[in-house]
């Protein structure tokens, strides 16, 4: 089944006709022109008697809008506004939101809007009845209810809350563990669940399996790879070269992909010639059968395995694989320890951070720095060099998108490094 990004068509806020206002039907007024000229669509009737009739020969706009309808009746409008929220309250900068409902008719109509830097938006005329509010942030989405009231504001959230947060499972996400990230952090704190899968180091065999099941991995809209995914993605066995190939098709279906500093080697592999990364790595080689299977035979599973480390974010399961296997993806970089300035160069996250700066710290040596890009790869963060430190990038035309970071948050992340991380995690 296709996962490709859902789109609405798009309906402008047009109730159609020119309006005038009569204060009975047999003597009419006529409105004068709207400042500028042009046809105005909608006329506030807000505090004018009941009875009143709109008649098709005047020029005037207003927010909200009445209409009369085939019946001579008067269907007055009312609105609604919003804050579109992650389950744990933080506003969405740019979310798109679509209203659909009925005209004073009864015919469906369809709004859509972006909800500005601070995750407000506003629909000014609706006719009055139920409204379905549907928000999408990426990967993420969600469905609301709403009774509009002719003449009324009423906020999308119902009561007297103008909010409306996105449920823990607005989309489906997979985590790999490894083990200089963990992004897991950033999501629980958003509030959104997710399924974590071993992927390390250490042990890499649940991460092997949901990567190599094309059924399980198009079970998800996101797959997070944390840094040292535990993959060598440049093994030439076939089970390696089928779990890129997954992640290409994963990707033009629909699904999303986010891989920070050493896991980058997944995406210069499976997405050559969008980024050039800065890593050193082993050549590439065939591997232990026993190292690189998903799926494996009773001959490659240790009995009893060993126990799981011990340790925050670490892999929860008992370590199968044989002792020689943990070796990690083979690759390295060639970034220095220390503090960058970044530049954000994205709107979302300057609006999600209140500042276009903020300061990367990275706690170790050895990231990957990002050398060339192509054109078609977007530039979030730049460092003081020059250098992209955050892209994001669409393989394909209508499918998911692909997204790297330099740095991650496991050990060294400041608050602002988190609210970057979190920013993208709801543009993928």
């Amino acid at each position: 089944m296709s996962r490709a990004r859902r789109r609405w068509p798009r309906t402008e806020l047009a109730l159609g006709g020119l309006l005038a206002l009569a204060a009975c039907e047999s003597d009419p007024v006529a409105l004068p022109a709207a400042d500028g000229g042009g046809d105005a669509r909608f006329l506030d009737l807000a505090g004018l008697p009941d009875g009143v009739v709109i008649r098709a020969d005047a020029r005037v706009g207003t927010p909200d809008a009445a209409r009369l309808d085939d019946a001579g009746r008067v269907c007055r409008t009312g609105s609604t506004t919003g804050v579109v929220c992650a389950p744990d309250g933080t506003p969405i900068p740019e979310a798109t939101v679509v209203a659909t409902s009925r005209d004073c008719d009864g015919r469906s109509q369809t709004f859509e809007t972006a909800a500005d830097g601070d995750g407000h938006f506003r629909f000014p005329a609706l006719a009055p009845g139920p409204a379905t509010i549907t928000v999408e942030a990426g990967s993420f989405l969600g469905t609301f209810q709403v009774d509009i009231i002719a003449g009324v504001n009423v906020p999308a959230g119902g009561g007297i809350s103008d909010k409306i947060c996105l449920e823990s499972r607005a989309a489906r996400l997979a985590v790999l563990t490894g083990d200089f990230d963990r992004i897991q952090t950033i999501l629980g704190a958003l509030g959104f669940e997710h399924d974590v899968f071993c992927g390390d180091g250490v042990n890499s065999r649940g991460g092997r399996a949901l990567l190599q099941d094309p059924a399980a991995l198009g079970a998800y809209d996101i797959v997070f790879l944390n840094c040292a995914s535990g993959i060598d993605f440049r093994a030439t066995n076939p089970e390696v070269q089928a779990t890129v190939e997954g992640l290409r098709r994963f990707v033009a279906a629909g699904g999303s992909v986010y891989a920070s500093d050493l896991a980058g080697d997944a995406i210069q592999q499976a997405w050559p010639g969008f980024l050039e990364l800065g890593l050193r790595a082993r050549p590439a080689a065939e591997a232990d059968p026993c190292c690189v299977c998903g799926e494996c035979e009773a001959a490659c599973v240790v009995d009893p395995p060993r126990p799981p480390r011990m340790c925050q974010g670490c892999c929860p399961d008992a370590n199968t694989q044989p002792e020689d296997c943990p070796r990690g993806g083979g690759v390295a970089g060639s970034g220095m320890a220390g503090t960058v300035q970044a530049f954000l160069e994205a709107p979302f996250l300057a609006s999600a951070l209140g500042s276009e700066t903020v300061e990367v710290v990275f706690n170790l040596g050895g990231w990957v720095p990002i050398l060339r890009h192509d054109p078609r790869v977007q530039v979030l963060a730049r460092g003081e060099d020059g250098r992209p430190l955050m892209v994001l990038f669409e393989p394909s035309p209508g499918g998911g998108r692909v997204a790297y970071t330099s740095f991650h948050n496991h050990a060294q992340a400041t608050e602002a490094m988190n609210r970057m991380l979190a920013a993208l995690v709801l543009r993928l």
